[in-house]
């Protein structure tokens, strides 16, 4: 968890501050402040809804590049899920995933991948349908955004 967090933090950091400068740059923050509203109230009023759009749209490619994350991950056999190192004569002492995530059964299984091969075929498989899913559901939203920008300016002209 630790590594997700360092990896994903200071970039997405940077990108969400400077798309906040870039609102606060606008002429309406500027009338809103001369106007006399306060920080708070021109930052829940009108930078928000400027920002909510993009916002939702990070969040899916964020939620795209941790799966990508998670499978690079699982190769290398760094578990997400915990790591149970075993002892003893049957063992090996190869790392094993505690909670059998897809990612650690990729890992895991890795050694299979010339004799049996379906046995990372599901994992990969539900990876893939996943990171499918998810690319779907944002060029939705991204079509849905469209659209109500087009009706919004449609509607006013």
């Amino acid at each position: 968890m630790i590594l997700l967090v360092l990896i994903a933090v200071p970039p997405l950091s940077i990108q969400l501050r400077e798309q906040k400068r870039r609102i606060w740059d606008k002429g309406f923050v500027e009338a809103a402040l001369i106007l006399g509203g306060g920080k708070n109230h021109i930052y829940v009023k009108h930078i928000l809804p400027q920002l909510y759009e993009e916002w939702v749209l990070i969040f899916g490619q964020q939620l795209l590049q941790v799966l990508t994350l998670l499978v690079h991950l699982g190769v290398l056999e760094i578990l997400f899920g915990g790591t149970v190192i075993g002892f003893g004569l049957d063992s090996g002492n190869e790392p094993t995933s505690v909670s059998h995530e897809w990612s650690g059964l990729i890992g895991n299984n890795l050694c299979f991948l010339s004799v049996n091969q379906w046995i990372l075929f599901f994992p990969v498989l539900f990876f893939t349908m996943t990171a499918l899913c998810v690319s779907m559901i944002n060029s939705a939203i991204i079509d849905w955004f469209n659209f109500k920008e087009i009706r919004r300016k449609n509607g006013a002209a």
